[in-house]
């Protein structure tokens, strides 16, 4: 049994309001075992993504979160833009937020700029001739990227435009005594933000 196929049927079930405790039971205990993998895919972040698609912010997100963690380099990236936008997708699926900065959407988007949407390796494809193939396409990783991007501008979004009862919105310590002064500020504070990573990325934008 594999553990993305199992996490992609989650997901789809998901969708349609449909939970199934035995997905879940499943990855709990691959992840246990030390056997979150699958033959179809390269390394852990392609599994880690579409795992936490469906799993979320379950009681092994943070053992799940760990295995991506502990190759992030010093910059707050992994490797190339597909590995970092896996990454960064995944610990936002897990619920783990805080964990994304603003300063890495920058160096995503720089990376992209310097080296444009590359067709890094996605899955292994059946081998020939005794040689593994790898199958990617430029157009996959600019999908995963655009969905990280995406996602941490409409979190921090919402969360600027949302009460929250501790002060803390989208990861970001918010003083109690200025809690009554915001949304405006904070709105336009994460708009700017917004704005630059746009820049940043050389992507159009409305004002």
């Amino acid at each position: 049994m594999d553990v993305v196929v199992n996490g992609n049927i989650g997901h789809f079930l998901k969708q349609l309001d449909v939970r199934v405790p035995g997905v879940d039971l499943f990855i709990e205990q691959a992840v246990r075992d030390g056997k979150l993998s699958s033959p179809y895919y390269p390394d852990i972040f392609p599994i880690a993504y579409f795992v936490s698609r469906f799993y979320g912010e379950g009681k092994s997100a943070h053992a799940i979160a760990e295995q991506i963690l502990k190759l992030r380099g010093p910059n707050g990236l992994w490797s190339n833009a597909l590995i970092d936008a896996f990454a960064m997708n995944a610990l936002m699926e897990l619920g783990l937020w805080d964990l994304i900065r603003l300063e890495h959407v920058f160096a995503l988007t720089q990376e992209v700029n310097r080296e444009g949407f590359r067709p890094y390796a996605f899955c292994i494809d059946p081998v020939r001739n005794g040689k593994a193939r790898y199958a990617g396409a430029p157009a996959l990783t600019a999908a995963f990227v655009l969905e990280a991007v995406a996602r941490f501008y409409t979190h921090v979004s919402e969360s600027a435009s949302s009460p929250s009862p501790r002060g803390v919105r989208g990861g970001y310590a918010i003083p109690i005594s200025n809690r009554s002064r915001l949304p405006d500020a904070h709105i336009s504070r994460r708009r700017s933000e917004w704005l630059s990573i746009a820049r940043y990325a050389q992507w159009p934008t409305r004002r």
